[in-house]
């Protein structure tokens, strides 16, 4: 039964919320992030005749942004109590939602154009600027440097066209901005929800091989280098019965196996077995030509995997 094997992987409901949770927390971070930075950015460039005049709108900025304490991610992870996962998505959900106030509040108060026109048209450019300010940590990671340069430099010029009053061109263009971001931002969230799973299977498949006594031939790896969205892959040694080449996709999990015989299926069953009952990750590995594998009996419950898996994330 050597050879390659593929199968598709999901988590169990407890665990796949918790896997949200954790994403949630991480989004909100980054959101409150970019606030902090654009709305530094805003008093900042403020000329000091706008300052002046917008003496009490700066101040409470300005509060804001020196009162502000975010909590840690690194201990924020799937290892952490959901109680402690809740209690940072609301204190970061609270702190969004001061940045957003202010930045809207600046943004509005910064236009010199005093008619309502203006001053709607600001409104909706900062609320577009915040969809930006929210996603851009995965757009980052899963879009190309030259769309979020475009992205940006849209706003510089949306920003001209509210100085210069060319209200006609401006309303389109933050419409069409506006959906453009949304796509964009719904489908980078998407893409790092299975990145952030397929890492769960990776730390915990690591896991599950140290347990069965199995050697990794060399640290996960990307394959192609610093590509987010391609292939994982990782070697395993079973030491006397050969080695297993696992290749983790978004989608799936396949593997190469030089295990002869009847020993194939059950190391592969026991991997299942140890992903399902330690981690709540469900698999269904299969002969790549569709034939099922056997089964094993259960194993025990095992804590969550906190540290391996690390040396992908940093890739």
């Amino acid at each position: 039964m050597s050879g390659i094997k593929v199968s598709n992987y999901q988590l169990q409901r407890e665990r796949e919320e918790k896997l949200r949770l954790v994403g949630s927390v991480s989004s909100a971070h980054s959101e409150v992030k970019g606030l902090r930075a654009r709305v530094a950015e805003l008093v900042g460039s403020a000329s000091p005749g706008l300052r002046a005049t917008f003496a009490t709108q700066v101040a409470q900025a300005q509060a804001w942004l020196d009162g502000l304490d975010l909590p840690e991610l690194r201990g924020l992870g799937m290892n952490a109590t959901n109680d402690a996962l809740s209690a940072a998505q609301n204190q970061l959900r609270r702190a969004a939602a001061e940045g957003r106030r202010f930045q809207e509040a600046l943004t509005v108060a910064f236009t010199e154009k005093a008619d309502e026109m203006a001053r709607g048209l600001a409104r909706r450019l900062a609320e577009v600027e915040q969809l930006f300010l929210k996603a851009q940590e995965l757009l980052r990671l899963w879009r190309r440097q030259e769309e979020l340069a475009a992205w940006e430099q849209a706003f510089q010029e949306m920003r001209r066209l509210l100085a210069r009053e060319q209200y006609a061109q401006l309303e389109p263009a933050l419409s069409a901005l506006e959906r453009e971001l949304a796509a964009a931002a719904k489908s980078a969230e998407e893409r790092e929800h299975q990145h952030q799973k397929r890492l769960y299977l990776l730390k915990s498949l690591r896991q599950v091989c140290a347990e069965l006594g199995f050697q990794e031939v060399a640290e996960p790896r990307y394959e192609r280098e610093g590509e987010r969205a391609s292939a994982i892959r990782f070697t395993v040694d079973t030491v006397d019965r050969g080695r297993i080449a696992f290749t983790l996709t978004l989608e799936g999990i396949s593997s190469d196996s030089q295990v002869a015989g009847h020993h194939c299926g059950d190391e592969f069953e026991a991997i299942a077995k140890f992903l399902e009952e330690q981690f709540g990750i469900e698999t269904n590995f299969k002969m790549a030509d569709g034939s099922p594998l056997p089964h094993l009996k259960h194993r025990g419950e095992k804590d969550l995997p906190e540290d391996a898996g690390k040396h992908i994330e940093r890739g």
